[in-house]
């Protein structure tokens, strides 16, 4: 027997028996066929993506480089300047017109490099927008730096005028001397934080030293004062850095060991006591032009004993010139004001004037107690 025929001559088919259906079954089903219907959206929608990045993809692989970030800068590099060129003509930032001297033109190279960094001035856009700041003399010169690449558009970069710019404004014999100045600067009586302000003045101008931590950091150490750099020998060289907080660590504890060293206030009333009793009398200041009386330590040898102390008197190494025979500086002793004992003999002068001191920079030499009258200076035997 054919089966029935619908309205319009079409057989009844799934109609009448969805609706024959439970209704739980007729639920579950329902639901499938929208499950159904959402993966294949997904997976329509997948399809799409791919072919789209694909698209994209092989479209900017055909795109010129022209502006390309190069080799060096980082890849998070802004592709859209944070201000636009007028906001920045507007801010009257410092300009260049040539005439300053290297590091005049130094420090407005790393000015303009920062207050691009601040307002996130493109890759791309450096060149136009650092070039709106030249006049004068440098502005000239960027036109020549512009014919001289203009057969190869799209190379002048941030890199490539910066570059162009220390060729130019950096003359050689200026980083010839600047090479001298890095191996002949020293620390001398400059703390370290201060020793290192003047190094990188003058290493920035050494690019091969500037750029090897290794080499920046030998430099450096090469100029502190001996009794730093000799502690700093015992740890390998790593970094500049590292090298830096070494020398600053090692100054702090002799700053430390020098406040520990300094006699108190009764040690120095003691110390004055015994040079009122050994003159007879109380001290008399000294005239500036006046000559130095006999200078005599602490003495351990009794008067009763019937012989004299030997005394010795003090002369300075050949080359030393003005030497204070207590502080070893360049002033004459009663104009002293430094305060201490000798860590060698414990007598009130450094040690670098000690005469045990083989290292001294004076040279102490026995004289008789009839000629010591009018002498410089004089030391007992006891030191």
């Amino acid at each position: 027997m054919p089966p029935k025929k619908g309205r319009r001559g079409r057989p009844a088919t799934n109609r009448s028996t969805d609706n024959n259906l439970p209704p739980d079954v007729a639920a579950m089903a329902a639901t499938m066929q929208a499950m159904q219907q959402e993966l294949e959206t997904l997976r329509q929608a997948a399809n799409a993506g791919a072919v789209t990045a694909a698209t994209v993809g092989a479209a900017t692989s055909t795109v010129p480089a022209t502006g390309a970030i190069p080799t060096g800068v980082p890849q998070t590099a802004l592709l859209v300047s944070g201000v636009s060129l007028v906001k920045w003509i507007g801010m009257k930032l410092d300009s260049f017109d040539g005439s300053g001297s290297p590091v005049e033109a130094a420090n407005w190279l790393t000015y303009v490099e920062d207050k691009m960094d601040v307002f996130e001035v493109a890759y791309g856009d450096r060149v136009r927008y650092g070039t709106q700041l030249l006049k004068g003399e440098a502005q000239i010169w960027w036109r020549g730096v512009q014919t001289s690449h203009s057969s190869a558009p799209g190379s002048l970069t941030w890199h490539v005028l910066a570059r162009e710019f220390e060729r130019r404004f950096y003359t050689a014999t200026f980083l010839v001397k600047m090479k001298i100045d890095l191996q002949t600067y020293r620390q001398d009586k400059k703390t370290v934080a201060e020793y290192e302000v003047g190094f990188n003045k003058i290493v920035r101008f050494v690019p091969h030293v500037a750029r090897n931590e290794v080499e920046k950091a030998s430099q450096f150490r090469q100029g502190l004062k001996p009794s730093i750099r000799h502690t700093l020998g015992a740890f390998p060289l790593v970094d500049f850095r590292t090298t830096m907080e070494q020398a600053l660590g090692v100054e702090m504890q002799q700053q430390y060991t020098n406040e520990i060293q300094k006699p108190s206030s009764t040690d120095q009333s003691r110390s004055q006591d015994d040079k009122k009793g050994q003159s007879g009398g109380p001290a008399h200041k000294k005239g500036r032009f006046q000559r130095h009386h006999p200078y005599r330590g602490k003495s351990f040898h009794s008067s009763s004993s019937g012989g004299s102390t030997p005394q010795y008197r003090a002369v300075p190494k050949p080359g030393m010139g003005l030497v204070c025979f207590r502080c070893g500086d360049a002033h004459r002793r009663a104009e002293c004001q430094w305060n201490g004992r000798c860590s060698i003999c414990g007598q009130d002068h450094k040690d670098v004037v000690c005469r045990r001191n083989p290292n001294a920079k004076l040279r102490w030499e026995p004289v008789s107690s009839l000629a010591s009258s009018g002498t410089a200076n004089m030391l007992t035997s006891t030191q």
